[in-house]
């Protein structure tokens, strides 16, 4: 093993001596012609996380690029992650792999839910013998994101969906001064014709968004896919570095961001 690294080391320092100059930094050329050149993923994410700098095109064309290119999902979190100026997880961090998807490929189209319809959730939540607040607290039974119900209608600030499967009925109620939106907001926030496509992200990532399990390193649409939408009184921007929920009416959860990627919450790993 120890020799597999050395051998790693060195073909990564002869990547980077080939790809850089003291002029420039590491880009997404430099990556294209790694992979071009057959190096390992491994030896290629090696390069990027110990070049002494990087100037990574991560626009939605440059990683479009970069896909047509054939760099792999691993490779481009891994260009991901240092453009944001976070290192690459090591081999034995535990932490889950988030493949980097654009939200077009995965989230479904906005609509405006018609009562009676079926549709899909967008998200995982929790409710309380039937009964939710917009505030979103974190306590009660779990509803999967993707869980197919039927929108039977809304009254005022409430409206209610029908668990398909079950048959159990969830009332949400909406409380404007904590969520600062209306019921037809949470509608589209919370319901959709088609599927979230999870899978996208890899298997392990779906199922942490499937369970409503938080981990560093998601990006901030897979922790609304994971948890929902924080109340707008605390968090008024979801562009902002630090969003707030509640687990209960005394218990706030603090989630730190660095730009697009969770760093720092209690209690996530």
């Amino acid at each position: 093993m120890k020799t597999a690294r050395l051998i790693s080391c060195l073909l990564a320092t002869a990547a980077m001596g080939l790809f850089t100059s003291p002029l420039f930094g590491m880009s997404n050329d430099d990556v294209v012609k790694m992979v071009k050149a057959s190096l390992g993923e491994e030896t290629i994410i090696l390069a990027i996380k110990s070049a002494e700098s990087a100037e990574f095109d991560t626009s939605t064309d440059g990683l479009v690029d970069l896909k047509e290119a054939r760099v792999s999902e691993a490779i481009i979190q891994a260009i991901l992650l240092r453009a944001k100026g976070r290192a690459v997880e090591s081999e034995d961090d535990q932490r889950p792999a988030s493949i980097i998807v654009p939200d077009e490929e995965v989230l479904p189209p906005d609509i405006d839910p018609v009562p009676g319809e079926e549709y899909y959730t967008r998200y995982t939540f929790k409710h309380e013998r039937g009964k939710r607040v917009a505030t979103n607290y974190w306590r009660g039974e779990l509803v999967p994101i993707n869980t197919r119900v039927t929108y039977v209608g809304h009254k005022k600030d409430t409206f209610t969906i029908k668990l398909v499967d079950s048959g159990e009925t969830v009332a949400l109620q909406n409380v404007p001064d904590f969520s600062k939106k209306t019921v037809e907001e949470l509608l589209r926030e919370m319901l959709s014709e088609e599927p979230t496509r999870i899978e996208a992200y890899g298997d392990e990532m779906a199922r942490n968004i499937r369970t409503g399990t938080l981990r560093l390193g998601m990006t901030k649409t897979q922790v609304l896919l994971t948890r929902g939408y924080p109340p707008g009184h605390e968090t008024p921007s979801l562009d902002g570095d630090l969003w707030k929920y509640w687990s209960s009416r005394f218990v706030v959860q603090s989630l730190a961001f660095d730009g697009d990627i969770l760093v720092e919450g209690r209690g996530i790993r």
